[in-house]
């Protein structure tokens, strides 16, 4: 079974170019104890391994990311 479009998505690299874009505007380079560059890859981790269960099944989320994902 192939789901499409199943609710509302953003792209995947996208997301990450904004939230880099976003780092450096404002000039930052940690948060906290966290590099800039980790913060990056953990927000593509997240989006790259988004998950949902339908009808009893899981599946991965390939293309895009879930509007209201963490």
């Amino acid at each position: 079974m192939d789901v499409m479009d199943l609710y509302t998505m953003i792209l995947q690299t996208e997301c990450i170019m904004s939230i880099k874009k976003l780092l450096d505007y404002f000039k930052i380079k940690k948060i906290g104890n966290i590099k800039a560059e980790t913060i990056i890859r953990l927000c593509q981790f997240v989006i790259q391994n988004n998950y949902f269960s339908y009808n009893g099944k899981f599946f991965h989320q390939v293309r895009g990311g879930a509007i209201g994902s963490p």
